[in-house]
């Protein structure tokens, strides 16, 4: 308000203060709140590129790699990759040195773009050394794409090696107890978990849930990350009874804050669980609910092929006849 009414609504420093309220609200998963600050943020500058200066270059910038972040957090890759796609043209035109808006894109690429990702978030982390920025979040954000790309590789020693590196300087520049911290620890639980040692991953997986805990009001990504590491050792350890717990608590978080990608994660993981624990109606149920709640999208296609192979599965062995049978006489 001070800035609208001191500088004016098409001002660099109304941009400016629209930008760090939305990203405020960002952070606290207020999502509807954060797309109106940043819209306010667009609108303050000028769409003709004749007319701005490098200053409302580099914040224009900014402003679409955090609608990118937004789109992300909200599950919709195809818009967060025609922003972070936008932000490189706009940088590329304004500099041709590095940037953190520039690295921010390539992470955002990282995430949309599985094909290459690897190639993407070693950008990011390149352009943030170049800056002499290894504690920014544009570079801990990329590790931790690159650790989860080398997980699923099959590279678990690099992968345990990178999120290693990620606790230590999130420890350094955000503290011990910290999002960046909490996150790395799910990364390096997976890792640990896939090269057998069940142990050092539960500890690993422990201590992200327990600053997980402390943060209620971690953005959904996050939290879906660090909820689905702690999740798979939970599973691996038999603990089906937690799974389950832990996993209604992802579904309900999601629907409080408007995060389809928790909702999703949620309604598989309890999916899972209500089948290991021989709850097979319950089951059955949920599976037909999720799939009905996202016939207009907002499921990930894994999670709705995985869904739909259950729900067949469930028909294959029978389950018409088991609820026949329940049936009161």
């Amino acid at each position: 308000a001070l800035a609208r009414t001191g500088y004016g609504p098409r001002s660099t420093a109304f941009a400016e203060a629209s930008l760090a309220a939305g990203l405020a609200a960002l952070r606290t998963n207020g999502f509807a709140a954060a797309e109106r600050a940043f819209d306010a943020a667009c609108g303050a500058l000028p769409a003709d590129e004749a007319a701005r200066d490098g200053v409302r270059g580099e914040l224009r910038a900014r402003v679409l790699g955090a609608r990118a972040t937004l789109a992300l957090a909200r599950g919709r890759f195809r818009v967060a990759d025609s922003l972070a796609a936008e932000v490189l043209v706009e940088e590329r035109t304004r500099t041709r040195g590095p940037s953190a808006a520039r690295a921010w894109a390539w992470r955002v690429l990282g995430t949309t773009r599985h094909d290459s990702s690897d190639t993407y978030y070693l950008r990011a982390i390149a352009v943030m050394d170049s800056l002499g920025a290894p504690l920014a979040v544009e570079r801990l954000d990329a590790m931790l794409g690159h650790a989860g790309l080398l997980s699923s590789a099959g590279n678990y020693v690099a992968a345990d090696s990178v999120a290693r590196e990620g606790i230590r300087l999130s420890t350094i520049g955000y503290g011990a107890r910290s999002r960046e911290a909490a996150h790395f620890h799910a990364y390096r639980s997976e890792a640990l978990l896939m090269r057998g040692d069940t142990t050092a991953a539960a500890a690993e997986s422990d201590s992200a849930l327990s600053i997980l805990d402390a943060l209620p009001d971690a953005v959904a990504p996050v939290r879906v990350d660090i909820m689905s590491s702690a999740l798979t050792v939970f599973a691996a350890r038999g603990r089906w009874r937690e799974v389950l717990d832990r996993a209604e608590q992802l579904r309900v978080f999601g629907l409080a804050n408007g995060a389809p990608l928790a909702v999703a994660s949620g309604d598989r993981w309890v999916v899972r669980a209500m089948l290991r624990l021989g709850d097979t109606a319950q089951a059955t149920t949920r599976i037909r609910e999720a799939l009905a709640a996202s016939t207009g999208g907002g499921l990930p296609a894994a999670t709705g092929r995985e869904l739909r192979v259950q729900l067949d599965t469930l028909r294959a062995r029978g389950f018409d006849r088991a609820r026949r049978d329940a049936a009161p006489e």
